[in-house]
């Protein structure tokens, strides 16, 4: 990246030093939900506002905006718990699939 494009990425969005990309994950997820919930929030309000006011193509238009709004939002959150997933201290171990089926119908049903 070329020192000028490095000076405008938000120094909170840029790896730490090392560039680990656990942290990098983290710290991005932190930073892209502020303004994807506004322009949810802001689409939403616009969508409730003006619902049948505007042509169908415009209805449409604000309904793809939300629906895109709360995908990015469940993938920002994916990406947030992949990084709190990463950086656990516990080592994983080999699990019993049968151990594993028991334990999620016990805790289902």
């Amino acid at each position: 990246m070329s020192p000028v494009a490095h000076s405008l990425v938000p120094t909170s969005a840029r790896p730490p030093k090392g560039g680990c990309p656990v942290t990098f994950a983290y710290v991005a997820s932190h930073d892209l939900q502020t303004p994807l919930r506004d322009i949810v929030r802001y689409a939403q309000m616009i969508e409730h506002r003006y619902k049948g006011n505007l042509d169908p193509d415009a209805n449409d238009f604000i309904a793809f905006i939300v629906d895109g709004g709360k995908r990015m939002t469940r993938l920002i959150n994916d990406l947030l718990e992949y990084s709190r997933v990463s950086r656990q201290s516990e080592l994983l171990r080999p699990t019993s699939a049968s151990e594993a089926v028991t334990l999620a119908l016990r805790y289902t049903m």
